[in-house]
């Protein structure tokens, strides 16, 4: 994984005033408001700025994604506490008026018709503080992943995958604890990242990421071209999974943007490519360069049938692949003629790529609030 996809993250949100229409006389549950809207607004202005922070400013954008854990880190919870009051609670007519007038908003970057919104993103409206929680779950989950990337880029290895990993462990107890109980409150429009599926899938992007990062880790350590065969080839393992994913729950995934299909289906053969090349090193290093020969060119004629998405930013990336695989195969044929002269074995003695897959996820612990009880309207 580690290609330039971004769309995670680029989640907007319209401002919501909790204490706003609520006629509850309880102070304690004022007071709670009020420091929802609070922390709430810091979020929805981070968002907001974001659009103005170039990318490229890595040292700028690095300092709003630690910022936004922060803010995340300090909302998620109030908000956790808010939705266990009233998912206990009946709810009577005032509950029920004062949730419908927050309007709690949000629009998606990962829904094919926004990817395609002309004139501003399009604002989902889903009367449920587990909608809130789910797309604030979702946010937290996407900026961990982005502070990955931004520790990646200044060469903290174990810290980036350490993110990686936490992320990981934050889209697993959304598609786990979070988002089933939405399943059935969510109209046939609705953002895919309300989904249980979606979440599944980032769960294993992350997991992907965060292995990349590894065999970045074993190349500067100049492990062995055969754990680095294996390392690459877990990833495209791992991938098999977000496949399954995808195929097995068509209906939720129906409006996912074909960028993130084709980043998934392209990372897979990306990373089963690369095993292949390492293997091929493996078996030089050997002095079995006719085996790593057949290698190469089972790997090459493969790509021939694999079609990329175009026009997509990790696009260049794959093509660049390709071309090196190719001269590489020139370089074995051409050493091989002068030097080795061994045969080309036939393709049923094409070794097998193993896989080894070495990460797992860092589970999520929700923090407990400690303050007063609810009573709202009682």
């Amino acid at each position: 994984m580690l290609l330039a996809f971004r769309d995670a993250i680029r989640l907007t949100t319209k401002k919501v005033t909790y204490e706003e229409g609520c006629q509850d006389p309880n102070p304690d549950t004022l007071k709670l408001l009020k420091e929802l809207s609070l922390k709430r607004r810091a979020i929805e202005e981070s968002l907001n700025r974001r659009s103005t922070i170039k990318e490229s400013v890595a040292g700028e954008m690095g300092e709003v994604n630690y910022q936004d854990q922060q803010r995340l880190e300090q909302y998620i919870p109030l908000l956790m506490h808010l939705l266990a009051y009233t998912d206990s609670h009946p709810k009577p007519s005032p509950i029920l008026c004062w949730m419908c007038g927050l309007k709690l908003k949000w629009s998606s970057s990962m829904t094919s018709s926004c990817c395609l919104k002309i004139g501003g993103p399009k604002f989902y409206h889903i009367y449920s503080f587990r909608f809130e929680l789910g797309m604030s779950f979702f946010l937290y989950g996407a900026v961990l992943r982005e502070r990955g990337f931004a520790t990646l880029s200044t060469g903290e290895l174990v810290e980036s995958a350490t993110l990686f990993r936490k992320a990981a462990g934050v889209f697993s107890y959304l598609a786990e604890k979070v988002l089933p109980p939405l399943k059935y409150l969510l109209p046939d429009e609705s953002p895919v990242e309300a989904t249980s599926s979606l979440s599944s899938l980032m769960r294993i992007i992350c997991l992907a990421d965060a292995q990349a990062v590894t065999i970045k880790r074993a190349e500067e350590k100049e492990n062995s071209p055969l754990l680095l065969s294996k390392l690459h080839y877990g990833i495209s393992q791992i991938l098999d999974e977000a496949t399954c994913i995808m195929n097995a729950k068509p209906g939720e995934l129906r409006h996912l943007s074909a960028a993130v299909k084709g980043l998934v289906s392209t990372c897979k053969v990306l990373h089963e490519l690369r095993s292949q090349r390492s293997l091929a090193e493996e078996l030089r290093g050997n002095e079995k360069i006719g085996i790593a020969i057949l290698v190469l060119r089972h790997a090459t004629a493969n790509l021939k049938k694999v079609k990329t998405p175009k026009n997509e930013p990790y696009t260049s990336i794959f093509n660049e692949e390709v071309k090196d695989a190719s001269e590489m195969l020139k370089k074995f044929e051409h050493e091989n003629d002068f030097v080795w002269q061994q045969k080309i074995p036939t393709a049923h003695l094409l070794p097998s790529l193993q896989g080894k897959s070495i990460v797992t996820s860092i589970p999520y612990e929700p923090q407990k609030l400690e303050g007063p009880e609810l009573s709202m309207f009682e």
